[in-house]
């Protein structure tokens, strides 16, 4: 059944405050969520108001997860939130990357194209591990 804008237990809250397309959403509670999309969209829900934050860039931005409201990781790219300002961290690969989830801070994995899977362990100056299957592996 569709119901529109009148669906019984949904607020409607967009346009507000962008127009811009999001690709995806990450919160650790109801009064801290992130919205991702196109154009480098970061938006952050405080229980009462949607605000932008600033990326960093202009790319479109697929993925969102945290351990913690002050622990986010948006892909691709990879940024961070830190609970103060988001920061580059580099990947080790070029590929595209489409997907994050992780399990703690110290634990999070990003998917990508051609069956890539990084691994961040979390540590200081840690090395993604790249974990790519392919077809014509033995």
């Amino acid at each position: 059944m569709a119901c529109g804008r009148s669906c019984p237990g949904w607020e409607w809250q967009n346009p507000l405050p962008t127009g811009s397309q999001l690709e995806g959403v990450w919160g650790s509670g109801g009064s801290d969520t992130f919205a991702v999309g196109l154009q480098g969209t970061i938006l952050h829900y405080d229980g009462a108001d949607w605000s932008a934050m600033s990326s960093g860039t202009s790319d479109t931005l697929w993925d969102v997860w945290g351990s913690s409201g002050s622990d986010v990781f948006v892909v691709p790219g990879i940024l961070h939130y830190d609970g103060t300002e988001w920061s580059t961290m580099n990947p080790g690969t070029g590929g595209w990357l489409f997907s994050v989830w992780g399990s703690s801070g110290t634990d999070v994995f990003v998917v990508g194209a051609d069956g890539i899977i990084l691994h961040y362990s979390g540590l200081p100056y840690a090395v993604y591990l790249p974990l790519v299957l392919r077809s014509d592996a033995p």
